[in-house]
C-alpha cells in the first residue's frame, strides 16, 4: 500500500515513467507475498494438517464403534418384532407410524430400535453416520410411549417417529463439524430450533449424518469421518452436501431426515439416491441453530428442509417445521403450512407445466433427459399441459451472478474456517477459480475462451473473486432483476410449475464431483431466484437407451468433464429424478403438484 502511495505522488507529479516502475513494483510484491503466504499455508497443510486430520479420524472412528456396540447392546434388551411387522413399518409413513401406535401394533420403542439397527447396517454399507445419540434417543421414546398410554388422543404428528439430522445442524450432545477438523469434540449444549419443533412433535431425534469438508462440495468426504457411499452402488457417490442423509434415508435406515440446501445440497443428494426432498423457500424454516460455513451470506441463502421416501412424508415435515418456525426463530416468515392451499393443488385438475432440460448453460445426460421426458408423457395421460420454456432468470447471466455473489469475500471466510487443515479434492477447483490473482485470471479466461473454445469457463473466471461493498450492492440489485424475471416466465406461459433435471446426470463415481459443480445451476440457480423445490424420483440409468454420444453442444470443456464422469456401464441402474419448482412461497402448492406428478407415473 505504500508503494502505492507513492507511485500515485509520482503520477501526480507528472513523473508517469517513475509511477509505473513504483506501480509495477508493488503489483509484484504483493503478488510475491500473496504466493509466499499460500506456499507457507500449504505447507503447513503437508507438515502438520495432514497429521492432525489423521487422528481426528482415527478417534471419531472408534468413537462411532463405541456408539454402534452401545446402541446394538440396547437394541438387544428391547423384545424383537415380528419380520412382518418390521417390514410395514419399514415400508409405513411417518402418519402411519402414529397410527400404529395409537393402534397399539408397535411402541415407539420398538421403533427406534427397528431403525437404529436399520441405520447401523446402512452404515456399514455407506459410512452414512457421524453420530448416534442412543441414550437420548430412548429418553425420548419412553416419553412418547408414557404418553400414549396417558391418552393416545392428542399424540403429536411425529409421535415417536424416529427422525435423522445432518451434521451442521445442532442437537444437544453431538458436534456440528461442517465436515471440518477444527470443529470436532465440541458438543452442543442446545438443540436447533427446528429440532425442538420436531422433538415438540413428538419426533425421537436419534443420529446425526456425514456431510462435506465446508458443506460445498457435491460429494460428502472430509477427513473427520471419511466418505458416505451411495447405498444403490457404493462405488459412486451419495451427493452433497446432505449426502450421508439421502444415503441413510434411501437404506431404509431412517423415517425422515433434515438436510440444508445453498445450492442443491438437499435436492442433488435425492435425486443421486432416489428419494424425495423438499428446498423450501427462505425463510419458511427456522435456522436458528444450523451452522453454516457462510454465515452472514444471504445472496444464495441456505435452507433446511425434509428428506424422505414419500411426499407424504415431506408434507408431514413441512406442516411441523412451518407451523412453529415463528415461536423459535424470529427471522422467519411467520406463515404456517396452508393445509387448503395443498389440498387444492393436490386436487386441481388441467395444470400447466413448464419443462426445460437445458437451462442455458450445460445441457442434460440422455438418462436425466429421458427421466424429464416420462414425468411428462405421466403428466400429460392425466390431462395436464405441458409446454417447453426458456427458464427466465436462468442461462449464462445467473451462472456469472451467482458465482459473483458467492465468492465476493475472495474466499476468506471458508479459508478461515479450514487453516491448516487438507482442502478435500472437490472443492480445490472451487478454490482455485476464486483465489487466483486478477491477472493470472485474465490469461486463464483469455485461454478458455480463445483456445479451448469455452465462453462459459472463461465467464466464471471473469467473475468469480473479491467484490467491493458497492459491487456488492449492484450484484444484489441483479438478482432482484433476475427473480423478476423468473416470475415474469411463470406468468407469461400460466404456469403453474415448472419441471427440469434434478441435475445434469445421475450420480458419479468417488473422485468426479468436482466437475459437478458446472453441472450443478440446474440447482444453484433455484437459491438464487428463492424458488421452492422439489425433487421426485422417476426411474433408473439404463445402459441400453442412456449412452452420450454426438458432438458438444455449446461448452466444450465443461461437456467433455461431464460426460467422463457420465459412466452408464458402471452406473446401470442408478436412480435418476426430476426437479419440480415454483414461485416463492407456494411451497403448500408444489408439494401439492409433486402429490400428482408422483401418483402420475405410479399410474
Amino acid at each position: 500500500q505504500f508503494l502505492y502511495f507513492i507511485g500515485c505522488s509520482f503520477l501526480a507529479m507528472q513523473h508517469a515513467q517513475t509511477a509505473c516502475a513504483v506501480v509495477g513494483a508493488a503489483t509484484v510484491a504483493y503478488y510475491a507475498s500473496r504466493s509466499l503466504a499460500g506456499v507457507s499455508r500449504e505447507l503447513s497443510r503437508a507438515l502438520f494438517g495432514r497429521s492432525r486430520a489423521k487422528r481426528v479420524l482415527d478417534r471419531k472412528q472408534t468413537e462411532m464403534e463405541e456408539q454402534i456396540a452401545r446402541a446394538l447392546e440396547w437394541c438387544a434388551s428391547v423384545p424383537p418384532v415380528k419380520p412382518a411387522l418390521e417390514e410395514k413399518i419399514v415400508a409405513a409413513t411417518a402418519s402411519e407410524l402414529v397410527a400404529m401406535q395409537k393402534h397399539k401394533d408397535v411402541t415407539a420403542v420398538q421403533l427406534l430400535m427397528v431403525f437404529v439397527k436399520r441405520a447401523i447396517v446402512a452404515h456399514n454399507k455407506t459410512n452414512c453416520l457421524v453420530w448416534i445419540g442412543i441414550g437420548d434417543a430412548v429418553a425420548q421414546a419412553e416419553a412418547a410411549d408414557a404418553k400414549r398410554k396417558e391418552s393416545s388422543k392428542d399424540l403429536g404428528p411425529l409421535h415417536g417417529v424416529p427422525v435423522s439430522i445432518k451434521d451442521n445442524i445442532d442437537v444437544r450432545g453431538s458436534d456440528s463439524t461442517l465436515g471440518m477438523v477444527r470443529y470436532a469434540f465440541q458438543p452442543r449444549n442446545e438443540d436447533a430450533a427446528l429440532v425442538k419443533l420436531i422433538k415438540g412433535a413428538g419426533g425421537v431425534v436419534f443420529c446425526k449424518t456425514n456431510i462435506p469438508q465446508t458443506l460445498v462440495a457435491y460429494e460428502s468426504t472430509n477427513h473427520v469421518f471419511g466418505t458416505a457411499k451411495n447405498p444403490h452402488n457404493t462405488d459412486f457417490a451419495c451427493g452433497g452436501s446432505s449426502g450421508g442423509e439421502a444415503a441413510l434415508v434411501a437404506a431404509c435406515g431412517s423415517v425422515i431426515g433434515i438436510g440444508t440446501d445453498i445450492g442443491g445440497s438437499i435436492r442433488i443428494p435425492c435425486h443421486f439416491c432416489g428419494i424425495y426432498g423438499l428446498k423450501p423457500s427462505q425463510w419458511r424454516v427456522p435456522a436458528f441453530g444450523i451452522t453454516t460455513p457462510m454465515a452472514g451470506q444471504e445472496a444464495a441463502c441456505s435452507v433446511a428442509g425434509p428428506m424422505a421416501r414419500s411426499v407424504d412424508d415431506l408434507v408431514t415435515m413441512s406442516r411441523v417445521l412451518f407451523n412453529g418456525s415463528q415461536s423459535v426463530d424470529g427471522n422467519t416468515i411467520g406463515v404456517g403450512f396452508r393445509d387448503a392451499v395443498y389440498e387444492a393443488a393436490k386436487k386441481q385438475k388441467k395444470l400447466t407445466f413448464g419443462y426445460y432440460d437445458d437451462d442455458g448453460f450445460v445441457a442434460a445426460s440422455p438418462a436425466c433427459k429421458r427421466a424429464l421426458r416420462m414425468a411428462i408423457t405421466a403428466l400429460e395421460k392425466q390431462g395436464h399441459t405441458c409446454v417447453p420454456i426458456t427458464p427466465g432468470g436462468l442461462g449464462l447471466p445467473c451462472v456469472k451472478l451467482m458465482y459473483s455473489l458467492l465468492s465476493a469475500d475472495g474466499g476468506r471466510t471458508l479459508l478461515g474456517h479450514l487453516g491448516t487443515e487438507p482442502i478435500i479434492a472437490p472443492i480445490k477447483n472451487l478454490f482455485a477459480v476464486v483465489l487466483i490473482p486478477r491477472a493470472l485470471k485474465g490469461l486463464a479466461s483469455w485461454y478458455m475462451r480463445r483456445v479451448k473454445g469455452d465462453p462459459f469457463i472463461a465467464a466464471v473466471l471473469d467473475v468469480a473473486g473479491e467484490r467491493s461493498v458497492q459491487e456488492y450492492w449492484l450484484l444484489q440489485h441483479e438478482r432482484q432483476q433476475a427473480r423478476a424475471e423468473a416470475a415474469a416466465v411463470m406468468e407469461q406461459h400460466g404456469l403453474d410449475a415448472i419441471l427440469c433435471p434434478g441435475l445434469v446426470t445421475p450420480a458419479v463415481p468417488h473422485g468426479s464431483s468436482a466437475q459437478v459443480g458446472y453441472g450443478a445451476m440446474m440447482t444453484g440457480l433455484l437459491n438464487v431466484l428463492d424458488m421452492p423445490s422439489v425433487v421426485v424420483p422417476v426411474t433408473n440409468v439404463d445402459r441400453a437407451t442412456d449412452r452420450w454420444e454426438g458432438p458438444y453442444e455449446r461448452a466444450p470443456v465443461i461437456e467433455q468433464r461431464i460426460r467422463r464422469m457420465y459412466d452408464v456401464e458402471r452406473g446401470h441402474g442408478l436412480p435418476v429424478g426430476v426437479q419440480i419448482y415454483g414461485k416463492k412461497t407456494a411451497d403448500e402448492a408444489l408439494l401439492g403438484y409433486a402429490q400428482q406428478l408422483d401418483a402420475a407415473l405410479k399410474a
